[in-house]
């Protein structure tokens, strides 16, 4: 009999170490929230009704200060997701459909009346995994609302430091300056999270994947690969929808320029940026899919899909106000939006495309391997522009915090620009796959 080649055999097994750690992952997620519905409600109950009395919780978009709205009404229902569970509904079944309140304008006579001893109707939100309920949950009991806008703060600062810092020992100074720079300097990321502490949390996370990503793919291409499914399984698990496409192309750009200055092989570098996209959205939907499933099981599977096609339909393409069903509106309005509400988008547009025009040049002068590496990181960029079209409706509506894909994706085609013209040059005898092919 015919033997099968070495390395189809270790990509199959490597395929499938990825979806046993990424189906490991759903247990645990759910595991969690199980035990965040354990605690008790009264106590989240007293302090979001003094946030209340303190007007610490909503209202809803009001100026950040920064160019932007705040994302508040998604606050509002982040710190009140969870709550309001039916009588004699145990915990595996709240977890299963998942409780939660309203927005901030009903929202609070919702919260007055918990804490007044009253029952509310709560709404089922388990097209979402909420999974940023095992951190809100307990840390309003402790600390209230503004408690948790700290931590979600510190986790955003501390995310941002660690990519920073991942990446710079294993590359340059100026590679994470150039991949998170247009993010930091042309959007209000800055300002979240004081106004919108689940935008916080969830680019944290996006950040803290970046920089796990970097350590992983230092150490293998093998490694690179299980850091993104992570990353993207954790992403799915916090976010309500709101930039999954970002990290989907930061964490991707991350892992294909630390494999190409590892190896200074073209070849590897294209693999790893084509299958560090394709892993990371595996990864994400199989988390999102899972979500429903575990909704299947207390709910019944009629409920669900009903409720997955609805969401579905009216994001992709649903009527609303002020939305555009034209094809490429979703990208048109997030450019828009971006160029004319924040100040300094102008400036870093101009300055990224002078430098990326000038890379590009130098790059065609170190040898076509180079502009190749140049190509390569800026593909990374293309599930943003995929988004914006796929997701038109949700795109337009929230345009005042989606344009911040915009400047994600310019600093991964600016990082792969000043990667290609300045990083390593390109290896005369490349060593094929080190660090393990898949």
């Amino acid at each position: 009999m015919r033997r099968r080649p070495r390395a189809t055999v270790s990509g199959r097994h490597e395929a499938a170490r990825l979806i046993a750690v990424v189906l490991g992952l759903q247990v645990l997620f759910f595991a969690l929230l199980v035990v965040s519905q354990a605690l008790p409600d009264r106590i989240i109950v007293s302090q979001l009704a003094q946030s209340v009395r303190d007007g610490a919780y909503g209202p809803a978009s009001l100026p950040d200060r920064m160019g932007g709205i705040s994302d508040s009404f998604t606050e509002c229902v982040a710190v009140g997701t969870g709550m309001g569970p039916a009588p004699g509904e145990n915990v595996f079944h709240q977890a299963g459909r998942m409780p939660r309140l309203s927005n901030c304008v009903k929202g609070t006579d919702q919260i007055l009346a918990l804490d007044a001893g009253e029952a509310v109707q709560d709404s089922s939100y388990f097209k979402y995994w909420a999974g940023y309920s095992v951190i809100t949950r307990p840390t309003i009991a402790v600390a209230g609302v503004e408690g948790v806008r700290i931590l979600t703060g510190a986790v955003l600062a501390l995310g941002l430091c660690y990519a920073g810092v991942a990446l710079m020992r294993v590359t340059r100074w100026w590679v994470p300056v150039t991949l998170l720079g247009p993010l930091l300097l042309a959007s209000n990321l800055m300002s979240t999270p004081s106004t919108s502490l689940l935008s916080a949390l969830t680019w944290g996370a996006t950040l803290i994947g970046v920089g796990a990503t970097a350590a992983a793919a230092h150490r293998s291409e093998q490694a690179a690969y299980v850091a993104v499914a992570v990353s993207a399984a954790v992403y799915c698990y916090l976010d309500l929808l709101s930039n999954p496409a970002a990290a989907w192309t930061l964490t991707a750009a991350t892992a294909t320029l630390v494999r190409w200055w590892v190896t200074r092989d073209i070849v590897v570098t294209r693999r790893v940026a084509v299958l560090s996209l394709m892993v990371w959205i595996g990864s994400f939907t199989i988390t999102w899919v899972a979500r429903w499933v575990w909704a299947v099981l207390f709910l019944g599977p009629s409920e669900v899909v009903r409720t997955v096609r609805e969401n579905v339909a009216f994001r992709t393409g649903g009527e609303w106000t002020n939305v555009d069903p034209g094809f490429g509106q979703g990208l048109v309005r997030n450019v828009s939006w971006w160029l004319s509400r924040v100040p300094t988008s102008g400036v870093v547009l101009v300055l990224s495309v002078a430098l990326i025009v000038a890379a590009v040049f130098v790059a065609i002068r170190r040898g076509r391997g180079h502009l190749a590496v140049t190509a390569t990181l800026a593909a990374c960029a293309l599930p943003v522009v995929v988004w914006f079209l796929l997701v038109s409706n949700h795109s337009q509506i929230h345009a005042f915090f989606t344009y911040r894909l915009i400047p994600a994706a310019l600093g991964a085609v600016l990082a792969g620009a000043v990667c290609g013209a300045w990083g390593p040059s390109v290896a005369e005898d490349p060593p094929h796959g080190r660090g393990g092919a898949p």
